[in-house]
């Protein structure tokens, strides 16, 4: 703490723009079945300080499931049935959430590089 000023982290802020624009490009990659718009939370992350400082910087997080099939089934579907992130009981199936991940971040990024992919 530096003058009484609170160090914290503010909820990150996605932008409508770059939302939308992800959302379309990872629904083409993956499949509509694949991507669902979930609803807002007070999640927060160090990196939505950049568009808090300048707006013209867009901003949005993602989240990768990464429950077994089987799991996911069990519970209909229903994000709130499954274990949360920070979970102890939450364990994903490692491989294809890296694997998944890791194409859903190279489709975003190519995105906002302006690159079809």
């Amino acid at each position: 703490m530096n003058g009484g000023d609170a160090v914290f982290t503010p909820s990150t802020f996605n932008t409508e723009a770059l939302t939308t624009k992800t959302a379309a490009l990872l629904t083409r990659r993956f499949g509509s079945g694949r991507v669902q718009v979930g609803p807002a939370s007070m999640a927060g992350e160090d990196f939505g300080r950049y568009h808090r400082a300048d707006e013209k910087i867009e901003s949005m997080i993602f989240w990768v499931g990464g429950v077994p099939k089987a799991q996911w089934d069990a519970a209909a579907g229903d994000p709130a049935r499954l274990p949360s992130l920070h979970s102890p009981f939450w364990a994903p199936d490692a491989e294809a959430v890296i694997e998944t991940a890791s194409e859903a971040m190279v489709t975003a990024a190519m995105g906002v590089f302006g690159k079809k992919g």
